[in-house]
């Protein structure tokens, strides 16, 4: 019969319904923050894919080109590392650090009513002037110019059209080549190009690093780069880089102030200086930072709020059914079996609670399932539901009504 009523009871009231939807909306809420949380972990790991850019300038950070970078700081970047001499220092090999390297040298040329410059790369991408043009390469030439067999040359469409025979095939030409636009020390080199550019007014002649480098030795002279750059393959291992690059160069100073290098074994001074764009990444990887840090610390401060909120609400929603328990009370139930149905009935509104918690979390992409989080939610709710239970029942029923009237 007490059983009867207290089902009845429990079924014609509502309360019962808005407290689990309060306790299923704790537990989701702990899924929520802990799925805003990993979101921004996961944002910060990505943070370390944004491109970073290494510039070789010279001492004030003002130019990128017309260094005249040779000697053993050019040997840092080179994938031909023979025939480079002046090793002042214990050489350390930057390449493994680069997804991508542009060294640039550039030469002059003249070949018939053609001129000039012989431009070398070893990525397409270390001339700005090439990024906006059309390439066109022969069939079978490959595109890359660095790890190519063959010596890979292009041509203005002009030029190229000039050296078309009448076969429809490409003649060779006879190309002068110096490093100064006098070519006062010419170099006699045999071209035939690999391939043509369009959307350029220039007649530039653009050919791989080595082969560059190569007519520089034949001049007599030591192998040079006009200008060096680099994309950061993993960011991770900026502060390595960093490290290393000090070996060969310092960084950029506005007043140009001449800086020795304590690397070297005799007394040097640094040529030019390494500017590594990272602030990008710098300051997007501090403001997760600091978004994580708050997150972090307002994440046990949320979860004790709500287990205290769980709680209070159980707490409540049992003292509102003091009336029953009086009346059970006054029947003779004992006090041990009113808490132990009480708690009976705040288990099954957990339970209810908890799948539907974890349904919600499910449904929503941004969640991360935090099952400990859910139960500690729950359980709050059951043991604020029976210590409400166990302070009723320490008193009899008629106490109860009297206190209830």
């Amino acid at each position: 019969m007490q059983l009867t009523y207290l089902k009845s009871r429990f079924l014609r009231t509502y309360i019962w319904a808005a407290l689990l939807c309060l306790i299923a909306a704790l537990g989701w809420f702990q899924c929520f923050f802990a799925g805003v949380a990993a979101q921004k972990e996961l944002e910060r790991e990505k943070a370390y894919d944004i491109p970073v850019e290494l510039v070789i300038t010279d001492l004030g950070g003002t130019s990128s080109d017309r260094l005249g970078i040779s000697g053993v700081e050019l040997w840092a970047f080179i994938k031909d590392k023979e025939n480079v001499t002046d090793l002042w220092i214990i050489p350390r090999d930057l390449r493994p650090y680069f997804g991508e390297l542009r060294v640039k040298t550039s030469l002059y040329y003249k070949s018939g009513e053609m001129s000039g410059r012989l431009i070398g790369l070893t990525d397409l991408n270390a001339e700005e002037a090439l990024r906006g043009a059309e390439i066109v390469f022969s069939d079978g030439e490959d595109a890359d110019f660095e790890s190519s067999k063959s010596p890979q040359i292009i041509v203005s469409e002009r030029f190229f059209e000039k050296l078309r025979d009448e076969s429809g095939g490409i003649s060779e030409a006879s190309v002068a080549v110096g490093t100064d636009s006098g070519l006062q020390n010419a170099f006699e080199l045999a071209v035939k190009p690999t391939g043509y550019y369009t959307g350029l007014s220039t007649d530039d002649i653009y050919c791989s690093w080595n082969l560059a480098a190569d007519i520089i030795r034949s001049l007599g002279e030591e192998p040079y780069a006009d200008s060096i750059s680099a994309t950061v393959k993993d960011n991770g291992e900026l502060d390595a880089l960093k490290e290393d690059l000090s070996y060969y160069f310092t960084e950029a100073d506005p007043t140009e102030t001449p800086k020795r290098n304590p690397n070297a074994v005799a007394l040097y001074y640094y040529k030019n200086a390494a500017v590594i764009h990272d602030e990008l990444m710098r300051n997007t990887l501090m403001t997760l930072e600091r978004n994580i840090a708050v997150l972090n610390g307002l994440f046990p401060i949320t979860a004790a709020l709500e287990c205290l909120v769980s709680a209070a609400a159980a707490y409540f929603y049992i003292a509102l059914r003091r009336r029953d328990v009086a009346i059970m009370r006054s029947l003779g139930t004992k006090s041990a079996f009113v808490i132990a149905i009480t708690a009976a009935e705040m288990f099954v509104i957990c339970a209810a609670a908890f799948a539907l918690s974890l349904a919600a979390a499910a449904a929503i992409p941004i969640c991360e399932i935090k099952i400990s989080s859910i139960l500690l939610v729950e359980l709050s709710a059951l043991l604020g539901g029976v210590v409400s239970a166990g302070v009723l029942t320490r008193r009899g029923g008629i106490e109860i009504l009297k206190e209830n009237d």
